[in-house]
């Protein structure tokens, strides 16, 4: 039952993938390398600030669902997903009002591009849709829908946005890209609604959870997601931008986004199996937590591979997919590649410590990571560009993995490399 989770988990993870890859080839060949570069700074930015304005709920809200779900208690598993999105809901638009306040005193200042500010001052409407309908997908999966919790995070985004991006591009040229992102970011939150009305037939219906609870746990997880999703993934494009030209970010930008192929399989499977993971570390089954880590590392490596050496084979070809301006992205493209497939190759090794209720272990490591990050970029980029960029993404990921797993073995007595003998016998 699981394998088939697992697998149906990749279905849809290769489906948002494949339109994701799809809108950014349509952003590129519209924006151009330049004007990517505008855009990816953009959307880094408020992806950063949306991570911060989820609170580190997205972990409990899905651990949480999935515990009372178990357990039969229904009105807790909706009473923690009211909490979980109200109040990330009243942060996010306090933040969105704060940077729009900022922008009014010191936005000439900050930018000295048009084109950048304008893509900025839109692309901050997003930090909202993107809070919520995340923490939404998460509290679906915890509650076993694992399928419509994926679609809502991965696939509807890119798929409205393609079907918005050209007759926007054409009416307001390169402010239709931003603005195809931001509608379909809020059509996808006006569908979570939709569905939540239809689950539970409304917000007075259901009582509000502690959120003293759930910031308990959540608020090692807040710094744990802040840099594992923001400054390990887009610190480099924001650094980037101080140093380097808007031709080499944009460049950068989709050079990332497609080198994370190589290890979209471990997402999937993460998000198939962190709700077992809790109910198996609640019982304290820590030989069936390590026989399925190490199964489901079978089937990330197996996928893995094969886009790796694409990637190695074809680097510059694939980034000639986004227009003439990309092509000198293959080696940048390649070398993020390797520290990709460092991800997929450990396996599910930070969910491993999250679940198991080792959330300080797991900040420290990642505390750890975005500093060793930050210090890399701002020694290589100066003086290396794209690709001191790209070595220093990787090396941190092949590093923090390393460390990471060795803990999962020390703490948990678990080995999830498959090439390597179990350790629960």
């Amino acid at each position: 039952m699981l394998i088939k989770t697992a697998f149906s988990a990749m279905t849809l993870k290769v489906i948002g993938a494949g339109l994701m890859f799809l809108f950014n080839i349509v952003v590129a060949r519209i924006l151009g390398a330049e004007s990517s570069g505008h855009y990816y700074f953009a959307l880094s930015a408020i992806t950063i600030i949306s991570i911060f304005s989820k609170l580190g709920l997205d972990n409990i809200l899905l651990k949480n669902a999935a515990q009372y779900k178990a357990n039969k208690q229904e009105m807790k598993v909706k009473a923690v997903a009211k909490t979980g999105i109200v109040v990330p809901t009243v942060v996010s638009l306090a933040i969105i009002v704060i940077i729009y306040l900022l922008l009014a005193l010191f936005g000439n200042k900050v930018f000295q591009s048009a084109f950048f500010e304008s893509a900025f001052y839109i692309m901050i409407l997003g930090i909202l849709p993107l809070t919520i309908f995340n923490l939404y997908s998460e509290f679906l999966k915890g509650c076993g829908n694992y399928a419509l919790g994926m679609v809502i995070q991965g696939a509807l985004l890119p798929l409205l946005g393609l079907i918005l991006i050209y007759p926007l591009s054409q009416n307001f040229e390169s402010k239709g890209v931003y603005l195809s992102y931001i509608i379909a970011s809020y059509c996808v939150l006006i569908i979570c609604y939709i569905n939540w009305v239809i689950r539970i037939g409304g917000w007075n219906k259901v009582p509000y959870y502690p959120f003293r609870k759930l910031w308990e746990r959540s608020k090692h997880l807040l710094v744990v997601a802040i840099i594992n999703r923001g400054i390990l993934q887009h610190a480099p494009i924001l650094i980037m931008g101080f140093w380097v030209t808007s031709d080499d970010v944009g460049i950068f930008g989709t050079a990332i986004r497609v080198a994370m192929l190589v290890s979209f399989t471990l997402s999937a499977v993460n998000n198939a199996i962190a709700p077992r993971f809790s109910a198996l570390f609640a019982k304290d089954n820590l030989k069936e937590i390590e026989s399925i880590a190490r199964k489901m590392s079978v089937i990330i490596i197996g996928i893995s591979s094969p886009v790796l050496l694409v990637i190695i084979f074809f680097g510059d070809l694939i980034m000639s997919v986004f227009g003439n301006d990309f092509s000198r992205g293959g080696g940048a493209l390649i070398i993020l590649a390797l520290g990709q497939f460092a991800n997929a190759l450990t396996g599910s090794v930070n969910y491993l410590l999250i679940t198991s209720g080792n959330e300080i272990v797991s900040k420290k490591v990642t505390m750890f990571s975005g500093l060793l990050l930050c210090v890399a970029c701002i020694i290589l980029i100066p003086n290396y560009g794209l690709i001191g960029a790209a070595i220093s993404v990787s090396i941190v990921a092949i590093l923090s993995n390393t460390i990471l797993t060795y803990l999962v073995s020390k703490k948990l007595h678990i080995n999830t490399l498959p090439f390597l003998k179990r350790l629960q016998s």
